[in-house]
C-alpha cells in the first residue's frame, strides 16, 4: 500500500478465487495460481481503477509499490520464470528475475522492464526524478544492492552494494528484504540484516549519487537481532523498527536494552540525520517477526502496527492477548510522538485465525491507515466484524487523527 500527495490510496497484492475491491469484484482465472492486481482509491476508499493480470505459474506477489510523482505508480515484484503480460507484452523469461512496472494517472500501461536473477525487495521515486529499488541479491548471487533506475526507461543508471564495509568484509547474507526511505534531502538509508549470524544489523546512509555518507551497527552479540521497518522523517531522522532476544547493543558496546534470550522483543530506535543516536524504546515479547509495520510523519509522529501474543507495552500499559494459543495473534495500532512517546493505542482481538499486518501509512493531518490480510480470522476495526472465517481476505481500514 503506498498514498500520493493528494491522498489517494494504490493496492498491490496476489489473489485466488475472487476479490471485492469497492463495488468491482476481480475473479482470478485458476483456482491453484494466483493471479495479480492493482488498484487506486480515492481519500474516502472509492475505487479509481483496478487491474488484474492473469498469469500461469506460481509468481510472487508484487512486494512494494510508489507514486511515481507525475499522478501514475511504479510496482515491483518477483517472476519465477513464468509467463506474464502487464500490458505491454508477454514477460516470460527461462530464470527467475524481477519486473518494475509504470502506470499512468488513470491506470494505462507505460512501459516494465526485466531484470535477470534480481530479487527487488522495495522502491520508492526520489525528488530527482529516479526509481531507486533494493534488491537481496543479484546476477550471479552478486550480494545485495540498491540501485537508480531512470522513470522514464527503467534503464538502470548507477548500483552500488548494499553492504560493502572500509574494510571490504561485507555485512553477511541478506535472508530478508533490504528497507529502503528516501530522506528529506533526496538522500538514502537503508538498513541490512546479517542473515549468517543474526547478530547485528547495519543501517546506512547514502546521498543523492548513492555515496555512502554513514554506516553504524546495532548487534545483540550473544543472540539475535532482525530490523523489520525503517522509516524517515521531514528532518531526515531516521527510524529503525526491530526485534532482539537477549541483549541490544549500538555501536561501541553501548547497551541498549536487555531482554529474555528465549524471546524475541520489539525494539523502536530513532537515529539523527547524521547518524547520531537519539532515543530507543522496547516494547516486550511480540508474535511473528516479520509482521511489524511503521510509518512516520514530517513532523515526527509515528505509527506502528503489527500483531502480537502474550503481553506488550508501547507506553500506554501492557495490552493482553487472550487467544489460547499463540498461532492466534491480535493486532495493535499504536501512534507516537516525535520522542517515542505514547499517545494512543488500540488493540484489536482476533477471535481464531491467522492475521497478517502489511502497512500503516500516516499523513500531516495525523490520518492512519492500515491494510493486511486474514486468515480463518474475525476481526473488528471499529465498524463491524470483519470475517474471514472460512477463507483469506484482504482489509483496508482508515483511522482518523491525531
Amino acid at each position: 500500500m503506498t498514498t500520493d500527495s493528494a491522498g489517494n490510496i494504490y493496492l498491490a497484492g496476489a489473489f485466488t478465487g475472487f476479490i471485492d475491491i469497492g463495488e468491482k469484484r476481480l475473479t482470478s482465472t485458476s483456482a491453484n495460481d494466483p493471479d495479480l492486481f492493482v488498484a487506486k482509491l480515492d481519500r474516502q476508499g472509492k475505487l479509481a481503477w483496478s487491474h488484474q493480470f492473469d498469469e500461469t505459474g506460481d509468481h510472487y506477489r508484487p512486494y512494494a509499490i510508489a507514486p511515481d510523482g507525475d499522478g501514475g505508480i511504479v510496482f515491483c515484484g518477483l517472476i519465477d520464470g513464468s509467463p506474464i503480460d502487464f500490458g505491454g507484452g508477454q514477460i516470460a523469461g527461462d530464470h527467475i528475475g524481477s519486473y518494475i512496472v509504470r502506470l499512468d494517472d488513470a491506470g494505462g500501461y507505460l512501459w516494465h522492464n526485466f531484470y535477470a536473477y534480481d530479487h527487488l525487495t522495495e522502491l520508492f521515486v526520489d525528488r530527482g526524478g529516479s526509481i531507486v529499488v533494493s534488491s537481496m541479491f543479484g546476477v550471479s548471487s552478486e550480494p545485495g544492492h540498491i540501485a537508480q533506475i531512470d522513470i522514464e526507461t527503467g534503464a538502470t543508471t548507477r548500483k552500488v552494494p548494499a553492504c560493502d564495509e572500509p574494510d571490504g568484509d561485507t555485512c553477511g547474507d541478506y535472508g530478508s528484504n533490504l528497507p529502503i526511505v528516501r530522506g528529506p534531502d533526496n538522500t538514502v538509508a537503508a538498513v541490512i540484516n546479517d542473515s549468517s549470524a543474526r547478530a547485528r544489523v547495519t543501517v546506512q546512509k547514502y546521498d543523492s549519487f548513492l555515496s555512502r555518507l554513514w554506516s553504524i551497527d546495532l548487534s545483540s552479540p550473544d543472540s539475535a537481532v532482525d530490523a523489520w521497518d525503517l522509516a524517515s522523517d521531514g528532518l531526515g531522522n531516521i527510524y529503525i523498527m526491530g526485534g532482539f532476544s537477549g541483549q541490544l547493543e549500538i555501536e561501541n558496546g553501548v547497551t541498549l536494552f536487555t531482554s529474555d534470550p528465549t524471546e524475541i522483543e520489539a525494539f523502536l530506535v530513532k537515529l539523527s540525520a547524521l547518524g547520531e543516536y537519539e532515543w530507543g524504546k522496547s516494547f516486550g515479547g511480540v508474535g511473528r517477526r516479520s509482521d511489524w509495520t511503521m510509518s512516520v510523519s514530517d513532523a515526527g509522529q509515528l505509527a506502528i502496527f503489527g500483531s502480537f501474543s502474550g503481553s506488550l507495552d508501547l507506553g500506554g500499559g501492557a495490552l493482553t492477548t487472550t487467544a489460547a494459543s499463540d498461532e492466534d495473534l491480535d493486532f495493535v495500532l499504536a501512534k507516537l510522538d516525535a520522542e517515542g512517546s505514547h499517545l494512543w493505542s488500540r488493540q484489536f482481538v482476533n477471535s481464531g485465525g491467522q492475521v497478517w499486518p502489511s502497512s500503516v501509512i500516516t499523513d500531516s493531518e495525523g490520518t492512519v491507515l492500515i491494510a493486511g490480510s486474514l486468515e480463518g480470522a474475525v476481526v473488528d476495526f471499529g465498524t463491524g466484524a470483519l470475517d474471514a472465517a472460512e477463507s483469506w481476505a484482504m482489509f483496508l481500514a482508515r483511522f482518523p487523527g491525531p
